[in-house]
């Protein structure tokens, strides 16, 4: 694996879900957001997607997201994949993972950190946000 090139980010969002055009192969991102809101912490939530697209691929891969709660520096959960084979560098791939439940222990900022190969690539901030009036 190590003898693969590090990958490069060309975005990370995360949104409700992804929809895939069956004749075009397109990709249409709902519900794009960068923050939760709950009245209260501890909080759970899943059932959103994590997207990526990434280029400069050429070998074997294995992609994880850490979520990192910043405030306590702490890691609160780990997705990863299964190992695959890309070979067009001059192409992109788009990353598409479902996120299971996730507990948040803190409002504040949270990083989607993607890693390829244990290597750092990049990063997504959602905001955990308490609900006004709670």
């Amino acid at each position: 694996m190590s003898e693969s090139p590090i990958p490069a980010i060309r975005a990370i969002l995360m949104c409700d879900t992804v929809i895939q055009e069956a004749g075009t192969g397109k990709k249409t991102l709902v519900g794009v957001f960068d923050r939760f809101i709950f009245p209260n912490v501890p909080a759970q939530i899943g059932g959103f997607t994590f997207f990526a697209r990434i280029t400069d691929l050429n070998g074997s891969y294995s992609f994880r997201i850490d979520v990192v709660d910043l405030r306590e520096d702490k890691k609160l959960a780990r997705i990863e994949t299964n190992e695959f084979t890309h070979d067009d560098p001059l192409g992109s791939m788009d990353l598409v993972l479902p996120i299971p439940p996730i507990r948040f222990i803190n409002f504040g900022k949270h990083e989607f950190q993607l890693y390829a190969n244990n290597i750092y690539l990049g990063r997504c901030v959602i905001d955990v946000t308490k609900l006004e009036g709670a």
